[in-house]
C-alpha cells in the first residue's frame, strides 16, 4: 500500500513538472472566472461590508458547485443515475480555486 502512494506521488511530481506552465494558466483562469463572477455579483450587492461578504461568498461556491454539477448532469443523462463522488469533485474544485485565489493574493 505504502509503494503504491509513493510511485503516485513520484508520478504527479513528474506531471507537475512536466505539465508546470498548464497548471499554472489553469490557476490563472480560475482566478479570473472567480473575480470575473464577484465583479459581476457587485453590480447586485451594495458596497457595504454585508454586501462584500455575501458577494464574496457566492463567489466563493458557484464555481465549484457548477463544475461539479455540469459533469453530474451529463453522467445523470447518459446513465440515468448519479453520479458518484459528486462531492469530492465539488470540494477538490474549492480546494484549488481557495489555492489559486490565495497564491495571487489578489483576494484581500
Amino acid at each position: 500500500m505504502l509503494i503504491k502512494h509513493i510511485a503516485a506521488l513520484i508520478l504527479l511530481s513528474l506531471l507537475m513538472l512536466l505539465a508546470g506552465n498548464f497548471f499554472i494558466s489553469l490557476l490563472n483562469e480560475v482566478t479570473s472566472l472567480h473575480h470575473w463572477f464577484a465583479k459581476l455579483l457587485s453590480h447586485i450587492f451594495t458596497s457595504q461590508e454585508a454586501g462584500r461578504w455575501l458577494r464574496d461568498l457566492l463567489a466563493m461556491l458557484t464555481l465549484p458547485v457548477f463544475a461539479g454539477l455540469i459533469p453530474c448532469g451529463i453522467y445523470w443523462s447518459l446513465k440515468k443515475k448519479p453520479m458518484p463522488y459528486t462531492l469530492y469533485v465539488i470540494w477538490l474544485v474549492w480546494i484549488i480555486q481557495a489555492v489559486a485565489i490565495l497564491l495571487t493574493r489578489s483576494y484581500w
